[in-house]
């Protein structure tokens, strides 16, 4: 079954990424993933480069053929992509084009804490939302010998502070400012870290 899909996020995930957007079809969330297994469900890297070999983007609009829906407890966008055919570029959109799928919400998955409970998780019914924040500042440090990256934002006149992020794109930034506002893409992830449910950043959109 071909979807185009609006790729809003390729972030980092174990080895190779994981990959969602909106499909234009039915203008919900959708991610690809390569199989049912959380441990090997990232896409890996040599997918998202198109067949004249430059690499698919966010905000690139692209065809691809979805083999079926695997939805998870946690993640019900999940679909299972056929990685035989790589993505087709279509063309592309502009940041303000992503107007009508920002989220309302209050808050950003029911609080201002980078993580949650299981009961909290299961109790959203989604795992990826497009939210515009404001004062986006980036933080780098050394935590135990390995280089870390949390983003703070504040949201709804609320901060937030500490999260987790995985947009390649500022890996390897210095600490500091990144811009007044912005898009940014939460997503949550189907399995736990020690109890808890991480809130990731995985795509920051400058405006």
């Amino acid at each position: 079954m071909e979807k185009d899909i609006i790729v809003l996020t390729c972030s980092a995930k174990h080895s190779g990424y994981c990959v969602a957007g909106i499909d234009l079809e039915t203008d919900e969330w959708i991610r690809l993933v390569a199989s049912d297994d959380l441990d090997t469900n990232e896409i890996p890297k040599s997918f998202m480069i198109y067949s004249d070999f430059t690499p698919c983007k966010p905000l690139d609009v692209v065809s691809v053929d979805i083999i079926e829906e695997l939805p998870g407890d946690i993640q019900p966008e999940n679909v299972l992509v056929n990685l035989r055919r790589k993505p087709v570029f279509k063309y592309r959109v502009t940041p303000d084009q992503l107007e009508d799928y920002i989220s309302s919400s209050r808050y950003i998955y029911k609080g201002t804490s980078s993580y949650m409970d299981q009961s909290t998780a299961l109790s959203c019914g989604y795992s990826l939302g497009l939210f515009k924040v404001q004062d986006i500042y980036l933080d780098v440090f050394e935590y135990n010998g390995r280089m870390k990256t949390k983003l703070d934002f504040k949201y709804n006149g609320r901060f937030y502070e500490g999260w987790s992020m995985t947009d390649p794109a500022y890996y390897g930034c210095d600490s500091g400012k990144i811009c007044d506002e912005g898009l940014i893409v939460v997503s949550i992830p189907e399995d736990d870290y020690n109890g808890n449910y991480y809130k990731f950043v995985s795509k920051i959109i400058r405006l």
